[in-house]
């Protein structure tokens, strides 16, 4: 492939300027968000915790499921401005199956997007386990330790 070059005189001094060179892009603040989300879900501490925590509650906690519980769904979810100094608190934790998982992760990305979120704003809390989700589902009115 030949590459486009051009000469640029600037004050006197012609310089080349390679027109097809790659410019690496500056990450933004949600791409630092999601690679550092992606090095956590893949780290050893929490496949262990993860293990654990669904060993000790087998059952989706999405009230009139039953499911297996498959995956430990943060409360909050990753939208908020505070998720990495809650990520590890198990009280925030809760269990459930990939079906109502996806739908409440659904709902909050929706209801994240809708309030402009995307673009650097904050989401609050959803609330604490017995509180209605984003997506309508109820959970069970227990706190897990």
């Amino acid at each position: 492939m030949m590459l486009k070059i051009r000469r640029l005189d600037t004050a006197g001094t012609p310089r080349r300027v390679n027109l097809g060179a790659k410019v690496p892009a500056i990450p933004s603040e949600l791409e630092r968000r999601n690679r550092l989300r992606a090095e956590l879900y893949s780290s050893p501490r929490w496949r262990r915790e993860r293990q654990a925590f669904l060993r000790l509650h087998p059952l989706c906690i999405t009230a009139g499921c039953g499911g297996s519980s498959a995956v430990v769904d943060h409360l909050d979810g990753h939208q908020r401005h505070d998720w990495l100094a809650t990520f590890w608190d198990k009280s925030r934790w809760q269990p459930m199956c990939t079906t109502c998982h996806a739908i409440k992760s659904r709902a909050e990305l929706t209801a994240w997007r809708q309030a402009g979120e995307a673009r650097g704003g904050r989401v609050e809390s959803l609330g604490p386990l017995g509180a209605r989700t984003a997506a309508g589902l109820r959970t069970q009115n227990f706190r897990i330790k």
